[in-house]
């Protein structure tokens, strides 16, 4: 196995999208295009269903995750935040 692809159809502010609930291509096949190519294989997907956008959360700390998405045309919609009080 290189890798796991999770998505489902949601609802979303009222409009059909594909949600990308899990990606991750096994530490071996990193850094080989998989997971460039499995987001190609997701946004073929949601063409293929008829739905024109694909949604997913990524967190904030991984920047190869975030990089890959911007690379491929996706943009932030909104940035969750914390801080530990100890």
């Amino acid at each position: 196995m290189v890798g796991r692809l999770w998505l489902a159809e949601r609802e979303l502010g009222g409009r059909r999208v594909l949600y990308l609930y899990d990606i991750s291509i096994e530490p071996g096949h990193q850094g080989r295009g998989y997971g460039r190519a499995t987001m190609k294989l997701a946004e073929q997907e949601a063409r293929a269903r008829g739905i024109g956008r694909i949604e997913l959360n990524v967190f904030g700390g991984n920047e190869v995750a975030r990089n890959l998405y911007r690379s491929l045309g996706y943009v932030e919609t909104s940035v969750q935040m914390g801080k530990d009080l100890g």
